[in-house]
């Protein structure tokens, strides 16, 4: 599923009082009531998709008797969910509140030559800032911003952009370089308590991190310790303790045993 690429149409009446906002966009049509103060107390929904409508139910429970700038900072962090419905249909709500209350980029502040993320409006330094700001949690960072959740045609761009900044800050997923080598390092010497017999006095060394990817040097007193071997060793283990996903390149040195 993925949002329509048409244009969003709104319509919006203000008496005083109190103010009326629709968004239609395919497949979502919301119509929203607040007060002067931006209070929601009304909130209903169209959609053609019958798998969204239970999510939808929720959000606009949830939207009632609340104001739409403390709602959006809200979302965020209140409905945290992996179910796929779920996460689509607050994608949809989100569009449409921020197309209202103005939390989208203004167009001009935008970096043309670096834009990233055309449906969410973010250029390279905007999806930087939020890098920086939330410790390098990639998965915190696309909630914040919706980058590539929207068409999902950047999602290489952003997944490029996300490597050359860990690399650039030195942090990935939320620690930083000197806590991963830290944690490797601690690591790999416990692997060594339970590892096969073909590990018999290896001695391991970090030669350079560029993460995910962490370069090893393993030396060993024999000739029994192959490359492809050591790696699918290292990376079911370290994948199980360390629970993130690394990329590894292993070089033998066995020149002891010569």
């Amino acid at each position: 599923m993925s949002l329509s690429s048409n244009t969003p149409s709104f319509r919006h009446e203000y008496n005083g009082e109190s103010f009326a906002f629709k968004y239609a966009r395919e497949p979502l049509n919301l119509y929203l009531q607040a007060d002067s103060n931006n209070k929601v107390f009304k909130a209903k929904f169209e959609t053609n998709l019958t798998e969204l409508k239970e999510s939808l139910d929720g959000f606009c429970e949830y939207s009632l008797d609340k104001n739409l700038d403390d709602l959006l900072l809200s979302m965020a962090k209140d409905f945290d969910s992996k179910e796929m419905n779920q996460q689509y249909g607050l994608l949809h709500f989100k569009d449409a509140l921020y197309s209202y209350v103005g939390e989208k980029n203004d167009l001009e502040l935008i970096d043309a030559e670096t834009l990233i993320c055309r449906c969410a409006k973010l250029d390279q330094n905007a999806i930087e800032n939020y890098f920086i700001k939330e410790n390098g949690e990639k998965n915190e960072v696309l909630k914040k911003t919706n980058a590539s959740m929207i068409c999902g045609q950047c999602s290489s761009q952003v997944d490029s952009l996300f490597s050359e900044l860990s690399i650039k800050h030195k942090i990935f997923g939320g620690k930083s370089y000197k806590d991963w080598n830290k944690l490797i390092t601690n690591t790999l010497e416990q692997f060594a308590f339970y590892s096969p017999e073909e590990f018999q006095g290896a001695h391991f060394e970090i030669i350079k991190l560029s993460l995910p990817l962490v370069e090893l040097k393993i030396t060993v007193p024999h000739q029994n310790l192959t490359a492809s071997f050591a790696k699918k060793s290292l990376m079911n283990y370290l994948s199980r303790e360390l629970e993130v996903g690394l990329e590894l390149e292993i070089f033998i040195d066995n020149s002891l045993s010569n």
